[in-house]
């Protein structure tokens, strides 16, 4: 399954393509944060933020590309 379709069924309320999205997403979003912080905590502290940010708007997301 594609990011846009998990994208289209988390803003549908399924639990289990949120969870998708997060293994799918998350190795390469910490190493970006790694690169740009150059601190392990402080970018898991930013990964953590910003997947709590992004799953809360999910629903005002009008292009799930």
């Amino acid at each position: 399954m594609n990011i846009s379709e998990l994208v289209k069924l988390a803003q549908n309320g399924d639990a289990t393509a949120q969870a998708q999205l997060y293994e799918e997403t998350n190795k390469r979003a910490y190493y970006l944060a790694l690169r740009l912080i150059q601190n392990p905590v402080d970018a898991m502290d930013v990964l953590q933020d910003s997947y709590i940010a992004a799953f809360r708007s999910l629903d005002n997301l009008q292009n799930p590309e």
